[in-house]
Formats: structure tokens, C-alpha cells, sequence
């Protein structure tokens, strides 16, 4: 009899892992009901995360919001869900293990090129633009500074003419300005020209 009792246990399927299944649910969601073996439910999240994205999207703070109460929502149902299979003694058909991560591995990868979407077309280009607003605000403040500089040089009537660079050595040019010259050719006007990598051209006054 013992010997029996062993083999019968060794052959009993072994339980889904609830944290897998958590895990799953919230990296991809609803996958983790397929792991359970209720793929329908998986479809309905999968459906209902669709819908709280679009409104995330339109809806501003609010869909923020809802956005984590369905997520809360939905991890509870998973939660129950567990608990309701494991009280039953795990009784329901099982996907075939082809089947079931087959589905999970698609819902995952689906879900980053999704996010890999999002970043590209979102993310990437607000960073971007950060970036060049960051880059013109070091060139205006360099420009400003070198120029107020001869403007006051030019009325004790020493302002410098060439380039900047050489003539104001502890002003740092921010990397995006190629060159900056002054004209005193007119000592009471100077003329201050600044080119940026871009080929965009600065002068002042």
C-alpha cells in the first residue's frame, strides 16, 4: 500500500504557483488566469486593460487613476481565482503546457513591443526635446554673458576683438557652439557672432 500511495503522489499534477501566476498577471495582463488554466478570463482582462489604457490616454489624472484601480482589481481576482482552484483540488482541465506558455510567451512579448512602442514614440522624443531645450538655454546663457562682457569692455574702450574663446577663457562655451567671434571694428558697437554646430547663427546686439 505504500508503495501505491508513493507512485499516486509521484503521478499527481503539481500545483500552479501562486506567485508565478501574480507575477505573470501583472508583467502581461491576465496571463496569469491562463497559467490557471482559465484562458477566457485572461481574454476579458487582457480586454479590460485595453480599455483603461485608451482612457489612461484621453482621460488624464482620472484614467490614472482608474488605470490602478483595475489593476488592484484585477490582481484580487487572480488572487481568488487561486483560491477558488486550489479549494476544488486543481479539478479543471488542463491546458497543454505547449498551449498554455504558447499563449503566455506571446502575451509577453506582445506586451514589451508595446512598451518598446510607448518609449519609442513618447518617451524617447520628450527626452530628446529636453535635451535641445537644455542645449539652447546654455548657448543663450553664454552668449549673453560673453556678450555683456565686451559691451561693457567696449565702454571703457577695451573690447576685444577675434575670438571669444581665446580672449574669455573662463567662460565655457557649452560643446554645441563651434565658434564665437567679436567684430570691434566699430569700438562704441560690438558685434558678436556665435555659430552652433548646427549651423545655426547667434549674433549680437
Amino acid at each position: 500500500m505504500t508503495t501505491v500511495s508513493s507512485v499516486a503522489a509521484t503521478l499527481t499534477p503539481k500545483p500552479p504557483h501562486y506567485w508565478l501566476g501574480l507575477l505573470l498577471t501583472f508583467l502581461a495582463p491576465g496571463a496569469g488566469f491562463t497559467y490557471l488554466n482559465r484562458f477566457p478570463m485572461h481574454v476579458a482582462w487582457l480586454a479590460t486593460m485595453y480599455g483603461v489604457g485608451f482612457a489612461v490616454i484621453n482621460w488624464g489624472n482620472a484614467g490614472q487613476v482608474l488605470a490602478c484601480v483595475a489593476i488592484a482589481f484585477m490582481l484580487m481576482h487572480y488572487r481568488d481565482t487561486y483560491a477558488k482552484e486550489r479549494a476544488q483540488g486543481w479539478t479543471r482541465e488542463a491546458l497543454s503546457p505547449r498551449m498554455k506558455w504558447g499563449i503566455v510567451g506571446a502575451h509577453l512579448l506582445l506586451s514589451l513591443l508595446l512598451q518598446l512602442t510607448v518609449l519609442v514614440t513618447s518617451v524617447i522624443p520628450g527626452l530628446l526635446s529636453a535635451r535641445e531645450e537644455a542645449q539652447s538655454a546654455g548657448i543663450n546663457a553664454y552668449v549673453m554673458g560673453v556678450y555683456m562682457t565686451v559691451y561693457a569692455e567696449s565702454l571703457n574702450g577695451k573690447a576685444k576683438g577675434g575670438d571669444c574663446f581665446a580672449n574669455y577663457p573662463d567662460m565655457t562655451a557649452p560643446r554645441s557652439i563651434a565658434s564665437c567671434a567679436v567684430d570691434v571694428s566699430n569700438p562704441a558697437r560690438p558685434i558678436l557672432t556665435v555659430t552652433t554646430r548646427s549651423g545655426e547663427v547667434i549674433t549680437r546686439p
